[in-house]
Protein backbone atom coordinates (compact mmCIF):
# COMPACT_ATOMS: atom_id res chain seq x y z
CA UNK A 1 0.00 0.00 0.00
CA UNK A 2 2.57 2.78 0.87
CA UNK A 3 4.30 1.65 -2.55
CA UNK A 4 1.30 2.16 -4.39
CA UNK A 5 0.54 5.37 -3.07
CA UNK A 6 3.83 6.69 -3.32
CA UNK A 7 4.27 5.65 -6.86
CA UNK A 8 0.90 7.65 -7.44
CA UNK A 9 2.65 10.51 -5.67
CA UNK A 10 5.71 10.13 -8.13
CA UNK A 11 3.09 9.94 -11.14
CA UNK A 12 0.89 13.20 -10.00
CA UNK A 13 4.03 15.21 -9.42
CA UNK A 14 5.10 14.76 -12.96
CA UNK A 15 2.00 15.10 -14.60
CA UNK A 16 1.87 18.26 -12.36
CA UNK A 17 4.50 19.65 -14.15
CA UNK A 18 2.78 19.12 -17.49
CA UNK A 19 0.60 21.79 -16.55
CA UNK A 20 1.70 25.08 -17.39
CA UNK A 21 5.22 26.68 -18.37
CA UNK A 22 7.50 23.92 -16.76
CA UNK A 23 10.45 26.16 -16.05
CA UNK A 24 8.03 27.57 -13.68
CA UNK A 25 6.39 25.22 -12.61
CA UNK A 26 9.85 23.36 -11.85
CA UNK A 27 10.46 26.23 -9.59
CA UNK A 28 7.11 25.95 -7.41
CA UNK A 29 6.96 24.27 -4.23
CA UNK A 30 4.48 21.62 -3.96
CA UNK A 31 2.48 23.72 -1.94
CA UNK A 32 1.60 26.47 -4.94
CA UNK A 33 0.55 23.85 -7.20
CA UNK A 34 -2.55 24.66 -5.23
CA UNK A 35 -3.07 27.91 -6.58
CA UNK A 36 -3.33 28.03 -9.66
CA UNK A 37 -6.60 27.13 -12.09
CA UNK A 38 -5.36 22.96 -11.49
CA UNK A 39 -5.61 23.45 -7.97
CA UNK A 40 -7.29 19.99 -7.46
CA UNK A 41 -4.31 18.85 -8.89
CA UNK A 42 -1.84 20.09 -5.97
CA UNK A 43 -4.82 18.98 -2.90
CA UNK A 44 -4.35 15.14 -4.99
CA UNK A 45 -0.54 15.44 -4.11
CA UNK A 46 -1.01 15.75 -1.00
CA UNK A 47 -3.60 13.32 -0.60
CA UNK A 48 -0.78 10.93 -1.96
CA UNK A 49 1.47 11.99 0.87
CA UNK A 50 -1.41 11.98 3.55
CA UNK A 51 -2.01 8.31 2.63
CA UNK A 52 1.57 7.31 2.69
CA UNK A 53 2.19 8.40 6.11
CA UNK A 54 -1.09 6.76 7.40
CA UNK A 55 -0.32 3.49 5.88
CA UNK A 56 3.25 3.85 7.08
CA UNK A 57 2.07 4.67 10.82
CA UNK A 58 0.20 1.66 10.60
CA UNK A 59 2.53 -0.79 9.58
CA UNK A 60 5.25 0.82 12.01
CA UNK A 61 2.44 0.33 14.90
CA UNK A 62 1.50 -3.13 13.73
CA UNK A 63 5.53 -3.69 13.97
CA UNK A 64 5.95 -2.94 17.27
CA UNK A 65 7.88 0.33 16.70
CA UNK A 66 6.04 2.90 19.42
CA UNK A 67 8.21 5.88 19.09
CA UNK A 68 8.80 5.87 15.33
CA UNK A 69 4.83 5.75 15.22
CA UNK A 70 4.96 8.44 17.13
CA UNK A 71 7.20 10.34 14.74
CA UNK A 72 4.40 9.35 11.89
CA UNK A 73 1.93 10.43 13.44
CA UNK A 74 3.38 13.87 14.13
CA UNK A 75 4.72 14.18 10.54
CA UNK A 76 1.56 13.24 9.15
CA UNK A 77 0.03 16.03 11.39
CA UNK A 78 2.75 19.03 9.90
CA UNK A 79 2.03 17.52 6.35
CA UNK A 80 -1.69 18.23 6.99
CA UNK A 81 -0.81 21.40 8.36
CA UNK A 82 0.62 22.35 5.36
CA UNK A 83 -1.81 20.72 2.94
CA UNK A 84 -4.46 23.54 4.43
CA UNK A 85 -2.74 26.70 5.12
CA UNK A 86 -1.71 29.35 2.37
CA UNK A 87 1.64 28.59 0.60
CA UNK A 88 3.11 32.29 1.70
CA UNK A 89 1.82 31.90 5.66
CA UNK A 90 4.89 32.04 8.19
CA UNK A 91 2.96 29.34 9.81
CA UNK A 92 2.75 27.41 6.51
CA UNK A 93 6.37 27.60 5.72
CA UNK A 94 7.76 27.11 9.27
CA UNK A 95 5.92 23.86 9.21
CA UNK A 96 7.19 22.77 5.74
CA UNK A 97 10.36 23.37 7.40
CA UNK A 98 9.87 21.15 10.39
CA UNK A 99 8.45 18.23 8.47
CA UNK A 100 11.48 18.13 6.64
CA UNK A 101 13.46 18.37 9.28
CA UNK A 102 11.59 15.79 11.76
CA UNK A 103 11.62 13.67 8.83
CA UNK A 104 15.19 13.82 7.40
CA UNK A 105 16.56 13.59 11.73
CA UNK A 106 14.68 10.20 11.90
CA UNK A 107 16.14 8.76 9.60
CA UNK A 108 19.47 10.09 10.20
CA UNK A 109 19.12 8.53 13.80
CA UNK A 110 17.81 5.36 12.31
CA UNK A 111 21.22 5.19 10.57
CA UNK A 112 23.30 6.23 12.81
CA UNK A 113 21.94 3.61 15.07
CA UNK A 114 21.91 0.80 12.76
CA UNK A 115 25.44 1.62 12.08
CA UNK A 116 25.13 2.07 8.38
CA UNK A 117 27.51 2.95 5.89
CA UNK A 118 24.93 5.49 4.26
CA UNK A 119 24.88 7.47 6.91
CA UNK A 120 27.47 10.03 5.34
CA UNK A 121 25.78 9.73 2.06
CA UNK A 122 22.60 10.72 3.92
CA UNK A 123 24.18 13.71 5.77
CA UNK A 124 25.67 14.73 2.19
CA UNK A 125 22.06 14.22 0.54
CA UNK A 126 20.69 17.77 0.68
CA UNK A 127 23.74 19.71 -0.80
CA UNK A 128 24.04 16.68 -3.46
CA UNK A 129 20.69 17.93 -4.67
CA UNK A 130 21.38 21.35 -4.99
CA UNK A 131 24.03 20.48 -7.33
CA UNK A 132 21.66 17.96 -9.03
CA UNK A 133 19.53 20.31 -9.07
CA UNK A 134 21.60 22.80 -10.91
CA UNK A 135 20.96 24.94 -7.98
CA UNK A 136 17.87 26.25 -10.12
CA UNK A 137 15.44 27.17 -7.29
CA UNK A 138 14.19 26.34 -3.27
CA UNK A 139 11.36 24.78 -5.34
CA UNK A 140 13.03 22.01 -7.05
CA UNK A 141 15.17 21.14 -4.55
CA UNK A 142 12.50 20.69 -1.89
CA UNK A 143 10.94 18.45 -4.16
CA UNK A 144 13.98 16.58 -4.83
CA UNK A 145 14.29 15.82 -1.10
CA UNK A 146 10.40 15.21 -0.49
CA UNK A 147 11.51 12.29 -2.80
CA UNK A 148 14.57 11.19 -1.56
CA UNK A 149 12.61 10.91 1.64
CA UNK A 150 9.67 9.12 0.16
CA UNK A 151 12.42 6.15 -1.00
CA UNK A 152 13.49 6.23 2.52
CA UNK A 153 10.01 5.72 4.31
CA UNK A 154 9.55 2.84 1.23
CA UNK A 155 12.92 1.46 2.29
CA UNK A 156 12.04 1.24 5.50
CA UNK A 157 8.91 -0.04 5.54
CA UNK A 158 9.89 -2.68 3.35
CA UNK A 159 12.00 -3.76 6.10
CA UNK A 160 9.62 -3.23 8.57
CA UNK A 161 7.81 -5.88 6.49
CA UNK A 162 9.93 -8.45 6.33
CA UNK A 163 11.24 -8.59 9.76
CA UNK A 164 7.40 -9.07 10.57
CA UNK A 165 6.92 -11.95 7.86
CA UNK A 166 10.61 -13.67 9.41
CA UNK A 167 11.83 -13.37 5.71
CA UNK A 168 15.35 -12.45 4.71
CA UNK A 169 16.54 -8.96 3.91
CA UNK A 170 17.60 -7.77 0.32
CA UNK A 171 21.16 -6.48 0.77
CA UNK A 172 20.49 -2.64 -0.13
CA UNK A 173 17.72 -2.78 2.76
CA UNK A 174 20.04 -4.24 5.14
CA UNK A 175 23.00 -1.75 4.54
CA UNK A 176 20.29 0.78 4.95
CA UNK A 177 18.54 0.15 8.03
CA UNK A 178 20.94 -2.74 9.44
CA UNK A 179 19.88 -6.56 9.96
CA UNK A 180 19.02 -8.45 12.99
CA UNK A 181 15.73 -7.64 15.00
CA UNK A 182 14.17 -4.50 14.94
CA UNK A 183 16.01 -1.48 15.02
CA UNK A 184 19.06 -3.32 13.69
CA UNK A 185 19.56 -4.74 17.19
CA UNK A 186 20.23 -8.48 16.95
CA UNK A 187 18.98 -10.93 18.65
CA UNK A 188 21.25 -13.25 20.65
CA UNK A 189 19.44 -16.56 21.82
CA UNK A 190 21.44 -19.12 24.61
CA UNK A 191 21.37 -22.41 24.10
CA UNK A 192 21.25 -24.03 27.73
CA UNK A 193 21.75 -28.25 28.55
CA UNK A 194 18.62 -30.15 29.50
CA UNK A 195 17.86 -32.76 31.25
CA UNK A 196 18.09 -34.97 27.68
CA UNK A 197 21.68 -33.26 27.41
CA UNK A 198 22.72 -33.93 30.48
CA UNK A 199 21.19 -37.73 30.54
CA UNK A 200 23.37 -38.29 27.35
CA UNK A 201 26.90 -37.26 29.36
CA UNK A 202 26.25 -39.63 31.69
CA UNK A 203 26.19 -42.45 29.73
Amino acid sequence: MVKSASAAFVLLLLGAHGVGDLSKRLAEPPSMFRDGEQAWLGYVLFAALFLVSLVYMRDVIRAGEEEEAIIAGLAALLLFIVAVTPSFQGFHILSSFLLLLLLFGHYWRLLRDSGSPWLIFHVLAPFALVLLSGCHSYGLWQKCLILYLVVLANLRHHRLCRTRSIEPLPASTSLLFGSGGVNGRRKVYQLEAGREWARSKAR
